[in-house]
């Protein structure tokens, strides 16, 4: 029994495995605008074999199971028994043991036994060592001592092993050698999937060739003579004992002398470039009168803006600046629609003054992606100017030109004031409409620098003074509508530099002089109202001939003037229709 107990406690040590686990007007109107519409990997986990319990468990196990079968060895024992044998073994032994025992047997044993008997010879040796021995001899000693020692020695029967053994030992050594092989031992298992629950006591002296494919589950005691390739889940207990190979950032060695602003710049300085910036489109002197609209947008951009994060001076304050100085020349506050809100940093004032503006753009067709153009927040809010109410920007699809202005427009919506110079610095825009306001002044001449312009549309207002010659200089201009105002002067000959020119409309205004020749050289033009003017003489020939009842035909539609009365101001048999007197 004792004997399968013992095989089977060393298979268990030396086997044991981990287990794992539109719009339309009375007289007419060229386009046509449509409607408004403002690995769970689960891990194993490693468990602990507690192999003292497994061994009591089978142990007990095989003296509950298997019965108490006498036998006889083929050979001695490797432990004494605790009591002598009741008769003594039938076969005599060939040569007597080195010491007598006590008892002798009555036949001699065969060989001597491998440990001392029990009981000391009856002639002890001299006097036992008082204390353990601190190696061992080279040779026994002829009698054993009276009094076996208690603990081990203190270092290993004879020197290490400058070779592995070729298998494994059955049990690891009470205590670690004093000193490693010179070479490492073959592995003849594969290494473990997991890594173990718990790190060694100490770290190995050198470390090892390849990294472990997983960290520890929990940090050593001692630090790691160096760092890890990945950080650990927690910080280590200590620090480790090499800095790592990159540094972090290093702090600072002193405060800030002064603390950080929006754009490094200080308030002063960022007012100052401010102010310098747009001087570029504003004459400075108007940002000395804080009445003047430039002076009140220069104020709003530069302290009361409250768009996050805080602009900086560059084209997008500046298009910004020059909105904010129109939305102050036409009395903004008293728009009908999209008033500016009483605070601008206020949430609840913000969503008001939104609640109150649903102006949306005239949706033309192009062939551009475009912002904004069914957005309605009131002006100066918090957010980008494209999604102001009566906005619309070039989309993402013209990526030198997005989020820059593309059009302006405000039908019967109360505006009022003056027209700014200012405007003429949004180059990108294309579509200029504000009609059917109370606009006064006259129209600045930087309006000829939108070389993009397609439309500039203007009717019904009061706006006075003559048209600007640099108006002729838009090429790209296709629609002049600028009927019921109150503009003076004569039709320049530079008319006839708008080659792309379609809509023509000045009725209704006070627009003296004859109807120049030049005029004949819009072969695009399909639509001219120059009726209720002060205009006099004869219908050029060449205009004449533009006609679409002329053979061959012509572009132009309708061409009305006041050629009614006796006689009537202008001559004309090739109109359309003659304006009643």
């Amino acid at each position: 029994m004792r004997f399968w107990s013992s095989v089977l406690l060393v298979g268990l040590l030396r086997f044991a495995r981990p287990a794992g686990a539109a719009r339309n007007k009375h007289h007419g109107r060229y386009l046509k605008r449509n409607g408004r519409t403002n690995s769970n990997r689960s891990g194993r986990k490693l468990q602990k074999l507690d192999f003292t319990e497994d061994v009591e468990f089978w142990t007990r196990f095989l003296q509950e199971s298997i019965p108490s079968i006498p036998m006889k060895t083929s050979r001695p024992t490797l432990l004494l028994t605790r009591s002598p044998t009741r008769q003594p073994i039938s076969n005599t032994t060939s040569r007597p043991t080195i010491e007598p025992i006590r008892n002798p047997t009555l036949q001699p044993s065969n060989e001597p036994t491998r440990l001392p008997t029990r009981f000391p010879t009856t002639e002890p040796s001299n006097d036992p060592t008082r204390g353990l021995t601190r190696s061992p001899t080279l040779q026994p000693s002829n009698e054993p001592t009276s009094v076996p020692t208690r603990q081990p020695s203190n270092s290993p029967k004879s020197p290490p092993t400058s070779q592995p053994t070729p298998q494994p030992s059955s049990n690891p050594t009470s205590f670690p050698t004093f000193a490693p092989t010179d070479s490492p031992t073959p592995a003849l298992l594969p290494p473990t999937f997991e890594p173990s629950n718990n790190p060694t006591r100490l770290p190995i002296p050198f470390p090892t060739q390849q990294p472990t494919s997983e960290p520890t589950v929990s940090p050593t005691p001692l630090p790691s003579n160096s760092p890890t390739l990945k950080p650990t889940n927690n910080p280590t207990q200590q620090p480790s004992l090499t800095p790592t190979r990159f540094p972090t950032s290093p702090p600072t060695a002193s405060p800030s002398s002064s603390p950080t602003f929006p754009c490094n710049l200080t308030p002063e300085q960022r007012a100052e470039d401010i102010r310098e910036l747009m001087a570029t489109v504003t004459n400075d002197s108007l940002f000395d009168d804080p009445t003047t609209p430039q002076a009140q947008a220069l104020n709003w951009v530069t302290n009361e803006d409250a768009i996050e994060p805080t602009l900086c001076p560059d084209r997008k304050m500046l298009q910004r600046y020059v909105l904010a100085a129109f939305y102050f020349a036409t009395e903004g506050d008293s728009w009908d629609q999209c008033s500016a809100p009483a605070e601008f940093d206020d949430p609840d004032a913000v969503a008001a003054a939104n609640a109150n503006c649903n102006r949306v753009v005239t949706p033309f067709q192009v062939n551009n992606d475009r912002v904004g153009d069914t957005s309605t927040d009131a002006w100066l809010t918090p957010v980008n100017e494209c999604e102001w109410g009566g906005i619309a920007c070039w989309g993402q699809d013209t990526p030198n030109l997005e989020f820059h202005i593309d059009q302006l427009d405000f039908e019967n919506d109360g505006l009022a004031g003056t027209l700014i110079s200012e405007i003429g610095a949004l180059d990108s825009l294309r579509f200029l409409i504000l009609e059917q306001g109370n606009i006064t002044g006259t129209i600045p001449s930087t309006y000829g620098d939108l070389e993009r312009l397609l439309i500039l549309d203007m009717d019904f207002n009061q706006i006075t003074g003559t048209m600007p010659e640099e108006i002729y200089g838009l090429s790209s201009l296709q629609q002049l509508d600028l009927n019921d105002n109150r503009i003076t002067g004569t039709i320049s000959p530079s008319i006839g530099d708008l080659n792309l020119l379609t809509f023509y409309q000045i009725d209704h205004n006070f627009i003296v002089g004859t109807i120049p020749t030049e005029m004949g050289e819009l072969e695009q033009l399909r639509i001219a109202f120059l009726s209720v003017n002060d205009l006099t003489g004869t219908m050029p020939a060449e205009v004449c001939a533009n006609r679409n009842n002329t053979i061959p035909p012509g572009n132009l539609g309708v061409l009305v003037s006041d050629c009614s009365g006796d006689p009537p101001e202008v001559v004309c048999s090739c109109c359309s229709s003659c304006a009643p007197v």
